[in-house]
């Protein structure tokens, strides 16, 4: 009586496994907004980069990538993209190169909070081509009044 059973069960489970299979479509990939190109990237404006004044303090600031990221303390802003890169567009002369800029905060009149921002920025503009010596691999980063430099290795 069990082996009957066994078999009929065992037939039974091979019989609903055998179905045939449904092509189904790949779902998009949603975009990754650190991996697009177009995200974030420094605004290049020499003008815009001499009227900051006002520092934003920092608390860390890290490259993963091409990808700054830039913790600040807390600040009178409400949303994150209200802060902007500004670069002069300049790099000196030195070995590394070196590229400074500054983060600008857009004024929210309706905002009173303090609130502390973990900022993304694509700073592969940043980086200028290797030249045939191999000179010009990394980029030293400097932001704004910051007392650290970001070494940037792409």
């Amino acid at each position: 009586m069990k082996k009957p059973f066994l078999i009929f069960l065992t037939g039974l489970l091979i019989l609903s496994s055998c179905k045939t299979a449904k092509k189904t479509e790949a779902a998009p990939t949603p975009v990754d907004p650190i991996m697009d190109e177009a995200f974030r990237k420094p605004i290049n404006d020499k003008e815009l980069f001499t009227m900051i004044r006002e520092t934003i303090p920092l608390d860390t600031a890290y490259i993963a990538g091409d990808t700054l990221h830039m913790i600040t303390k807390k600040v009178q802003a409400c949303q994150t993209d209200k802060f902007n890169l500004v670069w002069n567009g300049m790099m000196l002369k030195s070995l590394p190169q070196q590229a400074s800029v500054r983060l600008l905060l857009v004024a929210e009149p309706s905002c009173r909070e303090q609130h502390s921002f973990h900022l993304l920025y694509n700073v592969s503009p940043l980086h200028l081509k290797q030249d045939s010596v191999g000179v010009g691999r990394t980029t030293i980063i400097r932001i704004g009044n910051w007392k650290h430099t970001i070494r940037y290795a792409p």
